[in-house]
């Protein structure tokens, strides 16, 4: 049975964009139109900004 997740190399400036995008996206839209215009409703992506924070803490943490 093949796995639904994908595995994928980022820089570090391309998960800082990333989650400058989602920030962006979860101040700029309200609740009403959240789930409609992303896709996902609004705790799916502020989930998805805090698994690439504690990612990019586990990397500058491991770097030090």
């Amino acid at each position: 049975m093949a796995s639904d997740k994908m595995h994928l190399e980022l820089d570090e400036d391309d998960v800082y964009t990333i989650m400058s995008c989602l920030n962006e996206t979860m101040e700029a839209l309200d609740d009403w139109e959240f789930a409609t215009r992303v896709g996902v409703d609004r705790a799916t992506v502020h989930a998805l900004f805090r698994t690439l924070s504690g990612l990019v803490d586990l990397h500058q943490a491991r770097d030090e």
